[in-house]
């Protein structure tokens, strides 16, 4: 296990990381006496830090900085990014019949319990349960391909799959609770995605038509993230599944200036220390952290030089038979109720959830990671006119 401060480096660091692990990590390496590690050459330049790219000026920043403001401080924050709205006949989960769907080529395997890992001695800081869930390139290739059809795409998917398992939670606690489920859940989510922004970098020739294997910016271990997100995303009981999925995806594709604007924002107050110190007493990152539903990051395909699972056993190279990516969830800068580290590697895709307990009950997070598996089972044969009640029900 590799695991590093999110102030260190974003989750492609850890394919700069791996990538230079996996090039020594070979028979050779493994069966020498003397690994020599004196004649390994070392790049001793620090990379550029992300704030140091960016140098805004205050009329650069001022719009997106009142922007911020109003919607920050104008209205009263959504208590964990669930919209207050309702709606009638909200789908029940212990319905009785299925939609009729084919069966999907390859059946999802079954993920193992959460593990709790304690990250610290205060029991009031909380800690963070997860869950380790595993695709296989089968059944990856019908659901890219099922994506494709409805012109849009895995990453916008994945979102809408972890806002349509958070409804399934809120429809289970409601019901556990002995509440009305046609007043307490709610009919607009928000989510976040982490993408990266290393195009940004000097030596990034990716803006150019450059393979991510070879560009260099991609083999720098540092914070080159952003984010892009929508803090009220419709999603009601008759709301069309791939409808959702093109919307999370043009957002996707169309907010990635916004982000970048946000960061100058952030930039520019971090530059001036008393605008800083205003901020962190106004603002209230433990109340930020809960207006969204999912944060799904690290959407992205990894290529290691490593031997595939089904390489030949003469194959020297290190084997990777699984791989996964957490994030921490008991800090109060994490944004969703679930965080999804998503990585794909060799066609195969991982999806590593976790949570924060103080949040998120056991048996809510057990609707959610059994929801999340069969709306992604359920999508890779879902017609066009799909809607959410199909899946939940």
């Amino acid at each position: 296990m590799f695991t590093f401060h999110h102030c260190l480096g974003d989750g492609l660091s850890m394919l700069a990381f791996v990538r230079t692990w996996f090039e020594a990590a070979d028979a050779s390496h493994f069966m020498s006496s003397d690994l020599k590690l004196d004649s390994i050459l070392v790049n001793k330049e620090p990379p550029p830090v992300l704030d140091n790219l960016f140098h805004p000026s205050l009329f650069e920043v001022f719009p997106t900085a009142a922007g911020l403001a109003i919607k920050t401080f104008g209205k009263k924050p959504k208590k964990l990014g669930h919209a207050l709205h309702t709606q009638e006949n909200v789908p029940v989960l212990a319905a009785a019949s299925e939609p009729e769907f084919e069966n999907p080529v390859t059946p999802l395997p079954p993920t193992t319990s959460p593990a709790p890992i304690s990250l610290g001695i205060e029991a009031s800081r909380g800690y963070t349960n997860a869950r380790f869930m595993y695709f296989t390139s089968d059944f990856m290739e019908v659901l890219r391909k099922r994506s494709k059809a409805e012109k849009t795409t895995v990453s916008a998917v994945l979102v809408v799959a972890a806002l349509t398992a958070c409804r399934a939670v809120f429809i289970h606690s409601a019901q556990r609770d002995g509440k009305a489920v046609e007043t307490s859940v709610p009919s607009s989510q928000g989510w976040v995605v982490t993408s990266s922004i290393r195009h940004i970098l000097p030596n990034s020739r990716l803006l150019q038509g450059e393979n991510k294997e070879n560009d260099a910016s991609l083999k720098v271990f540092g914070g080159y993230a952003g984010s892009v997100s929508n803090s009220s995303l419709k999603l009601t009981n008759d709301s069309r599944i791939w409808d959702r999925c093109r919307v999370v995806k043009k957002g996707i594709l169309t907010s990635l200036r916004a982000s970048i604007q946000r960061m100058k924002v952030a930039n520019y107050a971090y530059r001036h220390p008393k605008l800083w110190n205003l901020m962190e007493k106004k603002v209230d990152l433990a109340k930020l952290s809960k207006s969204y539903s999912v944060e799904v990051a690290n959407l992205n395909a990894w290529e290691y030089p490593c031997a595939p699972p089904d390489a030949p056993a003469d194959d020297e190279r290190a084997r990777l038979d699984y791989f996964g990516g957490a994030l921490n969830s008991s800090f109060e800068g994490s944004r969703g109720l679930f965080s999804c580290g998503v990585i794909t590697f060799g066609g195969n895709m991982s999806v590593f959830v976790s949570y924060d307990v103080r949040n998120v009950a056991v048996d809510e997070a057990e609707v959610f990671f059994k929801s999340f598996s069969q709306t992604l089972e359920k999508l890779s044969v879902a017609p066009a006119g799909t809607t959410v009640a199909d899946i939940l029900l």
